[in-house]
Formats: structure tokens, sequence, C-alpha cells
């Protein structure tokens, strides 16, 4: 059984999230939060597999609840979702996670980012954003 922490601050995307990871056989959401400060006492409280970490939120962002989950707790992955756009904000959390400066990862996550996806697709933030599965 896979355990996760949501956090997200719109209560109807993160019931909606949990509805849905509920549904699946092996996870269990043992907690949710509405902040980062909420995240990371649930974190420390239920010890999950998985946080999933909305990056816009308030009292404590995503990024930064995200460094300190990876700093205090080794054991739980985490996995970073937004709605925003902004390339910058991915740069930020993927630097934390220690993810993009390792070898083809680099040049992956260069490759799918949103310039890339916005040539390919002609999609831009007025369009809405059809990521390729």
């Amino acid at each position: 059984m896979i355990s996760v922490v949501l956090a997200d601050d719109q209560a109807l995307v993160r019931g909606a999230i949990a509805a849905l990871l509920e549904l699946e056989g092996d996870i269990e959401v043992v907690a949710q939060a509405s902040n980062g400060r909420e995240l990371l006492n649930a974190v420390q409280t239920h010890h999950p597999q998985v946080a999933v970490v909305d990056i816009e939120m308030p009292d404590l962002d995503g990024i930064a609840a995200t460094k300190a989950i990876t700093e205090t707790t080794a054991d739980t992955k985490t996995l970073i979702l937004t709605t925003f756009g902004r390339p910058g904000y991915l740069k930020r959390a993927l630097r934390r996670q220690r993810l993009y400066g390792q070898g083809n990862s680099r040049r992956r996550t260069r490759r799918r980012g949103t310039n890339y996806r916005r040539r390919r697709h002609g999609c831009g933030p007025k369009t809405g954003h059809r990521i390729p599965f």
C-alpha cells in the first residue's frame, strides 16, 4: 500500500485528487493539507511514501515545503503539481529536487519543457497546454 499526503490550497482540487487516488486499490491518502505548514506537519505525523504538493500555496509555498521535506525526511518522495505555466517555477522545483543536473534528465527536461510543447503542438497560455503522453 502506497501512503500519500496531498497538499493543495484549493479544497475542490485537493478533494478531487484524493477521490481519484482512493479509487486505486494500492494507494491510501493518509492526510490532506491546505498550505505548506500543514503539509510539513502531516509528513512528520504520517511518514508517507509520497507527498503530492501544489507549487502555489499560502503560508509556505510548494517549493519551500518540498525543500524542507527532502532535507528532513529522506523516505518521502515528492511530486509537484501546478496549474501555472511558468517555466521558472518548474526549474526551481527541479533544482531543489536535484533532478535537473543529472546527465540526460537535463536534456529531457528542456526538450519536453513549455517552449517545446508550444512549438510542437501550437499551444500557449491563451489556448491552454496539451501535454503529450
